[in-house]
């Protein structure tokens, strides 16, 4: 599958996702700045060896091992300070800075574990019953028996919420953002 339509896939994916969106700045720039993040994710998966594409190439998630006091290596440093300027804006860095500080906080510390980032099915596809996300979410699950790792995982979406809910995952901190918004920090043991 081409590097190209995985970019598309997520670009996509996270254009409807006002999660995803909050860290974007919303200028005439914008579907740019959400393409060159897409472009980030890909990158930063396939270096932590984390992409899961499904068979049809239709949809794919974002998975990989989180280790105890795992240092970024300098092209990861590279890569967030190039994605802050272009994705972000410089002017609200220090707040997204502090929102991720946060997130970060939220995670283990003391073991080794599985971080779910992100799912994401084609928009021509949505909708289908076509299996794809069921698809992803199992080789995920195979992988964490296999290698007898918890996932985590954190979201602001009600309905991802449910679903994760109907997959296993127990909510172990909520945090309320603002007066509109809350964000769910969940797990899975296996």
């Amino acid at each position: 599958m081409s590097d190209q339509k995985l970019v598309r896939i997520l670009t996509g994916v996270l254009l409807d996702n006002p999660s995803a969106t909050h860290v974007v700045k919303n200028d005439a720039k914008r579907v740019a700045r959400v393409t060159y993040l897409a472009k980030y994710m890909l990158k930063r998966a396939k270096r932590k060896n984390g992409l899961y594409i499904s068979a049809d190439a239709n949809g794919l998630a974002i998975c990989y091992k989180v280790m105890p006091n795992e240092k970024k290596t300098l092209a990861e440093w590279l890569d967030e300070i190039i994605v802050g300027f272009k994705v972000i804006g410089y002017a609200r860095i220090p707040g997204i800075l502090k929102r991720q500080s946060y997130l970060k906080e939220q995670m283990p510390k003391d073991f080794p574990y599985l971080y779910f980032w992100f799912l994401g099915v084609d928009k021509d596809t949505r909708g289908m019953d076509l299996g794809i996300a069921a698809e992803l979410k199992e080789r995920v699950f195979s992988d964490a028996k296999e290698w007898g790792l918890p996932i985590y995982t954190e979201t602001s979406i009600k309905k991802n919420k449910i679903v994760y809910q109907r997959y296993g995952f127990e909510i172990f901190h909520e945090w309320k953002m603002n007066e509109k918004s809350t964000m769910w920090f969940m797990k899975k043991e296996f």
